[in-house]
């Protein structure tokens, strides 16, 4: 009888469905449950110490405590620039931007304007060549004019040598304001008078169209006592008949004609070679050319 009652005991101790108390036990036992928490139960509970108020089911261990990076730049920017009104989203570029204008618009800015004379060639044969001094004694620099005014003579000059010698000119620099051309003479005698004439025109009508607000001067072929070809009677005859037609032609090329009637062959105005123009006779060459570019100039103002 003693043996049956120590199995009994035995197995109520070791077995606790059989104990009377116990209810519903689990199946396995867990030997840490009952004394120390699970991982999960103890970050759950850290949490709830901080933020005991309404926890999110998910928590974010950061979010709380640092701002991110687009509300720092926020919030710098908007101590920096409080009277702008910036938007709620702020980007770098646009608060400098800002920044930039407005100060742009308190500063009054001064703009300088300089204004350059206007620009005068004069291009021609012997003539030309020998009245740049002259000029510079008569009337000072630029002709006394209120311009630039460039000398390009040259000794023989004929004037298929003139239209090549403006685009070498033009190489270098811009195009003049107004353009001076003393040539011409040098052909007579060789070319016939309607042919020459008609050559002048074509090539000054070609200047007008490529530079049409260039105004452009022929200054017209003077007498001489002595031509190199041919007699003085029939040459003189050859130069005034040039001259008529570029007169009448001379708003083909937009320009104007400089006569000379005051240089005439019986006049004191020639040194001994009978071509080339005394000191007087120098003064009533460059006056007459002096005059019309002046009006000219006035005009354009």
């Amino acid at each position: 009888m003693e043996q049956p009652m120590k199995r009994k005991l035995t197995d109520d101790t070791l077995n606790p469905r059989s104990s009377p108390d116990a209810t519903s036990p689990p199946t396995k036992m867990r030997r840490v449950c009952e004394e120390k928490p699970s991982r999960k139960r103890c970050y759950s509970e850290a949490f709830t110490d901080i933020s005991s108020d309404s926890p999110p089911t998910k928590m974010r261990r950061v979010c709380e405590e640092k701002p991110s990076h687009e509300q720092c730049y926020s919030e710098a920017f908007t101590d920096i620039s409080s009277d702008l009104s910036p938007p709620k989203k702020m980007r770098i570029s646009d608060t400098a931007l800002l920044r930039i204008t407005s100060d742009f618009s308190s500063t009054k800015r001064l703009v300088e304007v300089v204004e350059t004379p206007p620009k005068v060639w004069i291009i021609g044969s012997s003539y030309i060549r020998r009245a740049e001094d002259a000029a510079h004694e008569e009337f000072g620099p630029n002709l006394g004019l209120n311009a630039t005014v460039h000398w390009f003579g040259k000794g023989g000059l004929r004037w298929n040598g003139v239209i090549p010698r403006f685009y070498a000119e033009l190489a270098q620099q811009t195009p003049p304001d107004v353009l001076v051309v003393h040539a011409g003479g040098n052909d007579l005698g060789l070319v016939s008078p309607a042919e020459h004439a008609a050559n002048i025109e074509a090539d000054l009508v070609h200047l007008h169209k490529a530079f049409p607000s260039m105004a452009i001067v022929f200054s017209a072929i003077n007498e001489r006592k002595a031509w190199r070809y041919g007699k003085p009677v029939k040459i003189n005859a050859d130069r005034k008949m040039v001259n008529r037609y570029l007169k009448k032609a001379a708003g083909s090329f937009g320009g104007r004609v400089v006569e000379h009637h005051s240089l005439r062959h019986f006049e004191k105005v020639f040194l001994p070679d009978g071509v080339h123009f005394n000191k007087r006779g120098n003064r009533i060459f460059l006056t007459k050319i002096r005059n019309d570019v002046r009006e000219i100039l006035q005009q354009a103002i």
